[in-house]
């Protein structure tokens, strides 16, 4: 790693500008030189090697992977055997840079002494990709759980586990360590030791030195040397770091990371470095806006909402450098944050949708009663003016009936005064002869 960069700066040791630098130099070089051109040697750009194209082959062979799509499939073919067998689940959006990052971590982990020191912001993906890349390999990947009594004594034992796994079994075992589980400084210090020599003083007791010695013994006899216990402990601590795939994630943000690698400099001379540089927004939205079954847009507009979703990033991104040139103070913008602006549209998305929905279930429930409504109103009408000419029948008879009930109430009436008045002249004979009665 060339550095160019001030104290200041360095935070941010490799980036595109270095890239791109040391390439211009390399090319320099080969023509002045070696008297070749860059474009003869390089083919293709990016270079990336691996040995995972072909599964199961035995040997594998290490090769130069020219067909990206098809290294895309084979990737993803490892990522769906990995989500089948374990229960937390990855997801990952595999584009080109964590492609590259996969056959980086593949090739340090296959080979002896490999260890690597991942340096990037937190949520690059350091650690999914060092799983996933243990997975190809079929090696055995451990990483501690931090708990409230998490300590030195369950660190030591966590360590004795991988470390017994490695020597005694022969099983190849990647140990994922990241700077946000270093509960302790002394961490650090026992696994720059392990680094180093391939032990930590101290760590095992009697018993345990007994059964390292006991599986030894085979070994250092099939090799001619005599079963001594410098030898039997020589050939274990050798098996280790043969067998013990150190991956360590750190953040490079900060004085502590500086701090930490001046303590432990096995952090840097025992462990190839990878940098995780800012992913590809373009490549990642696109991907997550095309898994979205929901969507079902046009290219044209998944492409607008890509375009939407990267200025509200680096809008994010343009505030927080203000902010800190203001205020001095950090506000870090990380690969996850993106994400979860991603995954908030998705939610929101869903919503709304479910929403709209919701109201065109109730708009068509609504006109589905308009129309039937329509339709029973259109036949009312239709027995309406079958039934007018009865109606109009009904309402002469009526009529006709009541000029009747009238005629008929005239003649009753003059009925009634005519007996009435008959009634007044018998009651006024009959008085007249009761007087008459009465006076004789």
């Amino acid at each position: 790693v060339i550095v160019r960069k001030t104290e200041e700066d360095f935070s941010v040791v490799i980036n595109d500008e270095d890239r791109t630098w040391f390439t211009n130099l390399l090319k320099e070089k080969m023509k002045v030189d070696f008297n070749v051109d860059y474009a003869h040697v390089i083919t293709r750009e990016p270079v990336i090697y691996g040995d995972f194209m072909v599964p199961n082959a035995d040997p594998k062979e290490y090769a130069e992977i020219g067909d990206f799509k098809q290294m895309a499939k084979v990737i993803q073919d490892y990522l769906e055997d990995y989500n089948q067998i374990n229960m937390a689940k990855m997801k990952l959006v595999l584009f080109l840079d964590a492609m590259r990052h996969i056959a980086r971590i593949s090739r340090i982990i296959r080979q002896p002494f490999g260890n690597a020191l991942l340096l990037g912001v937190g949520g690059s993906g350091r650690q999914s990709l060092t799983r996933l890349s243990a997975h190809i390999a079929e090696y055995e990947c451990f990483q501690i759980e931090l708990s409230k009594n998490y300590g030195m004594a369950e660190w030591r034992e966590d360590l004795k586990k991988v470390m017994l796994a490695a020597g005694m079994n022969n099983a190849q075992t990647v140990f994922l360590f990241s700077d946000t589980q270093i509960k302790s400084e002394s961490f650090l210090e026992d696994l720059n030791n392990i680094l180093n020599s391939g032990d930590v003083p101290n760590i095992y007791s009697l018993d345990e030195q007994d059964q390292i010695f006991t599986a030894m013994k085979s070994v250092v006899q099939e090799a001619g040397l005599p079963p001594t216990k410098t030898n039997l402990f020589s050939c274990f601590t050798k098996r280790v770091r043969n067998n013990l795939h150190s991956v360590i994630c750190m953040s490079p943000i900060g004085e502590v990371f500086r701090a930490r690698l001046r303590q432990f400099p096995a952090l840097v001379n025992c462990c190839t470095i990878d940098w995780f540089s800012e992913w590809p927004k373009d490549s990642v939205a696109l991907t997550f806006l095309q898994e979205m079954a929901d969507l079902e847009a046009s290219d044209e507009l998944v492409n607008g909402l890509m375009r939407i979703c990267q200025e509200m990033h680096q809008t994010v991104v343009k505030e927080s450098l203000r902010f800190k040139e203001s205020q001095g103070r950090h506000n870090y913008v990380t690969p996850t944050s993106y994400l979860e602006l991603l995954s908030i549209f998705s939610q929101i998305f869903g919503i709304k949708k479910n929403e709209l929905i919701q109201a065109r279930r109730r708009t068509k429930m609504g006109l589905d009663k308009l129309l039937l409504t329509e339709k029973e109103v259109t036949k009312l009408r239709g027995d309406l003016e079958q039934m007018q000419p009865l109606l109009e029948e009904a309402v002469q008879e009526a009529v006709s009936t009541m000029k009747t009930i009238e005629i008929d109430s005239k003649v009753a009436e003059e009925t009634r005064a005519t007996v009435q008045k008959e009634e007044e002249e018998a009651i006024k004979k009959a008085n007249e002869a009761k007087m008459i009665a009465d006076e004789a």
